[in-house]
Order: C-alpha cells, then structure tokens, then sequence
C-alpha cells in the first residue's frame, strides 16, 4: 500500500482483491 492520496489505480485494484479474495484482508489486515 503506497501513501498515495486518492490513488484511483490502486483503489480499485484493492477492492478487486478484496471482492475475489476476501481473506486477503484478514492477511493485511485492512
């Protein structure tokens, strides 16, 4: 996770990852 503020390229690749692997977030721990 980069400092970037309002990454729209980066938002939606997390959202992505969270929508396919929802345990990703348990890993990260977003």
């Amino acid at each position: 996770m980069r400092n970037r503020v309002a990454d729209p390229v980066q938002f939606v690749d997390v959202r992505s990852l969270v929508m396919t692997r929802p345990e990703f977030i348990d890993v990260r721990g977003l």
